[in-house]
């Protein structure tokens, strides 16, 4: 560990492999392995690294939040910018968990306690996991990055553009072709997509409500929905 370096401005970006939680560790709060910078310490815990990838592509992230509320997906939601895609591992750290990046993998494999993952380069990273089936929680990303990619391109057509945020695709692309029941759902046209929309801004909507005075949440969501839908046409 001493031959790590610690990394004090680091900026979070799209090319970070895995951020790694660690225990009681002099040099800092989470180890990145990174594509391009290599691997290094950070005095921030990863939950507050991850948050401020949050914070820097949000959209994904309330993308995963709707898809994976329609279709009862399990498990901490992942971080998505097209097809760069966070998976967070729940392992045992609870509230910093590690995360790897599906776009700088070629395998993964689960076993009785962790982990492994290869990345492009044959780097293995093995990582604390005993929650969920991985297979299952790699396709829930893979489909939430679909999904993502969907509405972009259904968007820019509308306005002549297709743009697709993609550097490295890793195991992204794995269920391309799945027919399961979740990806025969995702949208192929404006209207199906803006369901999707609806959806999330009725969840905005009833977040914003708890605190509405003289209305339930449900009637304060309505409420708002109706506001939002008149903008829509201004």
């Amino acid at each position: 560990m001493e031959k790590l370096y610690i990394h004090e401005d680091f900026v979070i970006d799209n090319n970070m492999i895995a951020v790694i939680a660690t225990d009681d560790c002099d040099y800092g709060k989470s180890i990145v392995i990174h594509n391009k910078l290599g691997v290094f310490f950070v005095d921030r815990t990863t939950k507050e690294l991850m948050n401020e990838y949050h914070d820097e592509f949000s959209f994904g992230f309330e993308i995963s939040r709707t898809i994976a509320k329609e279709n009862g997906m399990r498990g901490l939601l992942p971080l998505v910018n097209g097809k760069n895609v966070y998976m967070p591992l729940s392992g045992k750290r609870g509230g910093s968990p590690d995360w790897i990046g599906l776009h700088f993998l070629e395998d993964a494999k689960q076993y009785a306690n962790y982990a492994v993952f290869t990345t492009e380069s044959g780097i293995k990273i093995a990582l604390s996991y005993t929650k969920i089936d991985l297979n299952r929680q790699v396709h829930d990303a893979c489909l939430i990055s679909e999904l993502h990619l969907r509405m972009i391109q259904i968007f820019s057509q509308q306005f002549g553009r297709f743009t697709l945020f993609e550097e490295n695709v890793g195991l992204t692309d794995k269920y391309n072709h799945c027919e399961c029941k979740y990806h025969l759902k995702l949208p192929t046209s404006w209207r199906q997509m803006m369901r999707y929309i609806d959806n999330h801004q009725y969840y905005l909507a009833y977040q914003m409500s708890f605190f509405d005075i003289g209305n339930t949440k449900e009637q304060g969501a309505r409420m708002k929905m109706g506001i939002i839908r008149k903008m829509n046409h201004w």
